[in-house]
């Protein structure tokens, strides 16, 4: 299932909000985390501004 944002404030608010980042933040500061999330971002970057992730789920049901 993909995850999209419209565009990079709301991508990094629901990164720092939704994901417990407090302690990158606070280790780092807010500027920071946000020039990261920018970057590790950009490659998913739309012509419109959103972004778009595909996400890959893989597991393994073992039984012993």
């Amino acid at each position: 299932m993909p995850y999209e944002a419209p565009d990079l404030a709301r991508l990094e608010r629901a990164i720092v909000d939704g994901a417990g980042f407090a302690t990158a933040v606070e280790h780092s500061g807010a500027e920071a985390v946000r020039a990261a999330i920018a970057r590790g971002a950009d490659p998913f970057r739309r012509p419109d501004g959103s972004y778009r992730f595909e996400n890959r789920f893989r597991y393994v049901i073992a039984q012993a």
